[in-house]
């Protein structure tokens, strides 16, 4: 494959996984965040994760461990825009 039209592949899965967690569509998300590793694998560029501030929030959000599913908020984080990203502010360290 091109390596032109794989990096277009990597940035449109990116994309699109990006605005189906904006739509709450949480398993297109997870359907394109995996295409998107794939794709990453396959390059072989290993190009850092464009997901990773989102697995920091969730690390973030205090979850209660008995069992119950339940989620109490603290010190809740912030997400906010850095540049040409976001970062996580704030909240547990």
């Amino acid at each position: 494959m091109n390596s032109t039209i794989l990096a277009n592949e990597i940035h449109e899965a990116e994309v699109k996984a990006i605005k189906a967690l904006a739509g709450y569509k949480f398993s297109m998300f997870g359907y394109w965040a995996g295409i998107w590793v794939h794709l990453n694998r396959i390059e072989g560029k290993k190009r850092p994760s464009p997901f990773k501030f989102l697995v920091h929030a969730a690390r973030e959000l205090p979850v209660d461990q008995g069992g119950r599913g339940e989620i109490s908020i603290d010190e809740p984080a912030m997400i906010e825009k850095h540049g040409t990203g976001i970062r996580l502010v704030g909240g547990r360290s």
